[in-house]
């Protein structure tokens, strides 16, 4: 569990106050970023899974 709190301080933290900043004072920004990750993953799923499923 210690592991696991100095992670959640030094990463899950500044991440969170980003991410929260991102959407009150970038607008637009806050919207664009998730998107542009979402089809990154949209993408990267179906090549995992043919990847698995050739194995």
């Amino acid at each position: 569990m210690i592991a696991y709190a100095i992670s959640f301080l030094i990463i899950g933290l500044p991440i969170g106050w980003a991410e929260w900043a991102m959407g009150r004072y970038a607008g637009i920004i806050g919207v664009i970023i998730p998107v542009v990750i979402y089809t990154y993953y949209v993408i990267l799923e179906p090549w995992c899974i043919g990847y698995a499923a050739n194995f």
